[in-house]
């Protein structure tokens, strides 16, 4: 609704839009005003994400996801993220899976989900194929692939609105401790200020979960009780195998994309996505982030 009055107060109603909305005036008046005035004009708090479309007095962001589920066999990118992803660990593996799931689930509820999953590990090993398939299946108006630091970091950040997911791809981390504060913010956080270029900042709900993506040692400003991130090394076992990710991405595109929605969006959810399990990959983070003081 700012950004509404922000950018539309000086346009002008063509006469003829005009008649159709109040057939007893006749000058051009402010889009703006008029808009005000109209008995039928909708007013919302706040916005949302909602699957629903129970959203109350918010205006629902959500326009669906990519593709439609529909029920089918995707043992096959199940198999991919136990075996490659999680390295055969069937705790991690049922506690991304979970993680998954709330995200299609319930995009809205964030503060159900506040921990960031980062793979690491050498390029061709299926960090970003794996990334690619969940971002295919959210779609671009929910989703974003960020490669360079201002997109997140920078004074505009307009463009994260209602995202669920945000994909940070090889965005190093050099112990920047104004950077840290705020990537922990937006991992955990419910609230987000946004600047729009030319305008005041507003305060706006974030539902963006994070996927880190890297293969650098040192990826995130991990503390000693950390919390906030699930971190994987991802092993090499398929490194450039070009025949194995060309089979699952051609059983992805013969209806298991459309099996794995449908699998997320009616799977149980029984893990606490608020606290990460610790891994050696987690342990190493740590460790890389200690100050002298404490190692």
């Amino acid at each position: 609704q700012i950004l509404f009055f922000e950018r539309r107060e000086n346009k002008i109603i063509p006469q003829q839009s005009l008649d159709l909305l109040l057939s007893n005036l006749r000058l051009p008046l402010p889009m703006l005003k008029t808009w005000i005035k109209h008995p039928k004009r909708r007013t919302y708090f706040g916005v949302t994400l909602s699957r629903n479309g129970n959203t109350g007095q918010k205006y629902n962001l959500f326009s669906g996801w990519a593709i439609e589920p529909k029920q089918h066999d995707c043992s096959n990118f199940l198999n991919f993220i136990y075996n490659v992803i999680c390295d055969q660990n069937q705790k991690i593996y049922e506690w991304l899976l979970d993680w998954l799931a709330h995200m299609f689930q319930f995009p809205e509820r964030k503060s159900d989900s506040t921990v960031a999953v980062a793979l690491r590990g050498l390029k061709g090993i299926g960090k970003n194929f794996f990334a690619e398939k969940i971002i295919e299946l959210i779609g671009e108006r929910h989703s974003m692939l960020i490669q360079q630091e201002d997109l997140l970091f920078g004074r505009f950040k307009e463009h994260l609105l209602g995202l669920v997911l945000i994909v940070l791809d090889e965005i190093g981390w050099g112990g920047n401790k104004k950077q840290e504060k705020e990537l922990k913010g937006m991992v955990t956080g419910d609230k987000l200020v946004v600047e729009p270029k030319g305008r005041k900042p507003i305060l706006i709900d974030n539902f963006a979960r994070f996927l880190f993506l890297g293969n650098e040692s040192w990826m995130l400003p991990a503390s000693v009780d950390e919390r906030r991130f699930l971190v994987l090394d991802v092993p090499d076992t398929h490194r450039k195998d070009y025949d194995y990710f060309s089979n699952l991405h051609k059983h992805w595109n013969q209806g298991e994309k459309e099996g794995f929605l449908y699998y997320l969006l009616n799977r149980k959810i029984s893990h606490n996505l608020r606290e990460a399990i610790w891994t050696e990959a987690l342990k190493d983070q740590v460790l890389r982030g200690l100050e002298p003081h404490q190692e």
